[in-house]
């Protein structure tokens, strides 16, 4: 029964003149058949001003109660062995012993009926989402709250004394809060004219609770429709890499083809080399035979070379030792020559007086001197 009643419990905490009202968070969960009740601390409050702004009461369904109260005030520890339930379900004991205690709160009760109306606002929230029509019905009275308000004992103490442990079941929570506010919504129901049929309040629970799972379905539907957008987005970028990668696959494959081919081709070079090695070798084997074959010949060549020239050396050593009986050979043939010369001389000497006489001898007509003196010219010739 999700209704907002968060301006009826501010009006209610507006009217309260001066309140004790440092109090925290209490949440009392109700399962079928036990109630569980949030540990709390309890501490001692001072005096607050009635202009403090209380934060409002949040009632879901039966099974769970949360209030809040303001955050601004520190926690203090809680003592060993205590236990607290929720402040608006306080217990009968607590009751009685406000009652027992006589202060004068029928004055408060009707200043908290004449606030607890609800506003027009709210009265049109609650209409609309139940789903019915409002009519204005005159001389209705309104009902009397029967929430009463507890003070706490003024014997506590902010210290020093041990905090009494209140016990609550879901039979007491029941009569003292929901019970009066379903009847008092079923006065208001009646005081609007809100056209329903009976059992208002189950359906719209059960109603409720089908939206809940309904919003809960819908939250998962769209979790899942998120995610599967994300998966596909995903799975779109993936698809992308894919082709992309099948792309340079195919591109790697045909350069793969053509380093293929070029290995081929460096493959059939390198045969071919091979063979180029090969006669390469054989010739250099030949040119190599032919240059031992060369050096070999150079070597007999130099060899008998060398013999030469100690042949001519021996030979122009024998030349040199010969020379001097040489020149002494040749300074006797030139004596020689300067006495054949000599003697030539001394023989044209005497052909000359031999062909003087002859001469002489054929002016006397002599027989002979005329014929000696030819034979002498031919002899001197």
């Amino acid at each position: 029964m999700d209704m907002d009643v968060s301006g009826a419990r501010q009006h209610r905490a507006r009217a309260r003149p001066k309140k004790r009202a440092k109090r925290r968070m209490v949440t009392v969960e109700v399962s079928d058949s036990s109630v569980e009740k949030t540990m709390a601390p309890i501490v001692n409050t001072s005096e607050v001003a009635t202009s403090e702004v209380m934060r409002p009461v949040e009632i879901g369904v039966p099974s769970e109660v949360s209030i809040k109260v303001p955050a601004d005030i520190p926690a203090e520890p809680l003592k060993e062995g205590t236990e607290l339930v929720s402040p608006i379900s306080l217990s009968s004991e607590q009751t009685r012993s406000a009652q027992g205690e006589g202060t004068p709160q029928m004055k408060m009760n009707e200043d908290l009926e004449k606030e607890f109306t609800l506003s027009e606002e709210i009265l049109e929230q609650v209409v609309a989402r139940v789903g019915g029509t409002v009519v204005e019905a005159e001389g209705i009275t309104l009902p009397t709250s029967p929430v009463e308000e507890v003070r706490p004992e003024e014997g506590e103490k902010t210290s020093g004394e041990d905090v009494k442990t209140l016990e609550i079941t879901f039979s007491e929570f029941l009569h003292d809060s929901v019970v009066p506010l379903l009847k008092y919504l079923d006065e208001k129901r009646v005081k609007y004219a809100v056209t329903e049929e009976p059992g208002f309040y189950v359906p719209m629970i059960r109603n409720r609770t089908k939206l809940k799972r309904a919003v809960a379905v819908k939250r998962e539907w769209e979790s899942a429709t998120a995610l599967v957008r994300e998966r596909e987005a995903q799975l779109r970028e993936k698809e992308t890499e894919c082709k992309v990668l099948q792309q340079n696959l195919e591109k790697e494959s045909g350069r793969c083809a053509e380093l293929e081919e070029a290995c081929r081709g460096l493959c059939i070079s390198n045969e071919n080399v091979q063979k180029v090695t090969v006669d390469l070798v054989a010739r250099l084997e030949k040119s190599r035979e032919a240059y031992e074959a060369a050096s070999k010949r150079s070597e007999r060549l130099i060899i008998t070379v060398e013999k030469r020239e100690k042949i001519h050396i021996e030979e122009l050593a024998k030349l040199e030792a010969r020379r001097p009986e040489e020149a002494h050979i040749a300074e006797e043939l030139r004596g020689k020559l300067a006495d054949t010369k000599t003697a030539e001389e001394d023989l044209r000497r005497k052909i000359s007086e031999i062909e003087a006489k002859f001469w002489i001898g054929k002016g006397s007509g002599c027989e002979y001197g005329f014929a000696l003196p030819c034979e002498s010219s031919a002899l001197a010739e």
